[in-house]
């Protein structure tokens, strides 16, 4: 079944579509399935409720934040850290 604005995710180009898992896995008409966002919140989702051991629910998007920045300065962390500061401050 394909949602109209959904989330308003068409003012961006995506479109959203929808699975009644009490009928299929995936949508016979869209091939809509939920394997593939599945397997991408999964671990992010336990990394960040580890991570966030408790605190309260209105900081995940500065834990999720945090998690992209540090999954995509894997190499130096630290100097990369440094640098991005310096081109915000300096």
């Amino acid at each position: 079944m394909l949602a109209k604005d959904f989330y308003g995710i068409a003012h961006y180009g995506y479109t959203h579509n929808t699975v009644n898992h009490s009928e299929d896995f995936v949508d016979p008409l869209t091939q809509a399935h939920t394997q593939w966002i599945e397997s991408l919140w999964r671990p992010l989702r336990l990394k960040v409720v580890k991570n966030m051991c408790g605190t309260f629910p209105d900081l995940l998007p500065k834990y999720l934040t945090e998690t992209w920045y540090r999954g995509i300065n894997k190499s130096d962390l630290f100097n990369v850290f440094l640098r991005d500061i310096a081109e915000v401050f300096v």
